[in-house]
């Protein structure tokens, strides 16, 4: 029983991993340009 659990567990994040890689991709996609910008914004108002 508790190896089934195991193994239950081991294909669950098998199969999540992806999963989160492309949300973690999709998230810096949208967020490194925004920051990029702010960034860009408070350098400006500095000068």
């Amino acid at each position: 029983m508790e190896q089934y659990s195991y193994y239950q567990w081991l294909a669950l994040i098998t199969c999540a991993l992806p999963l989160v890689a492309f949300v973690a991709a999709a998230t810096a996609i949208i967020i490194i340009p925004y920051i990029q910008s702010l960034l860009k914004y408070f350098h400006n108002e500095e000068n």
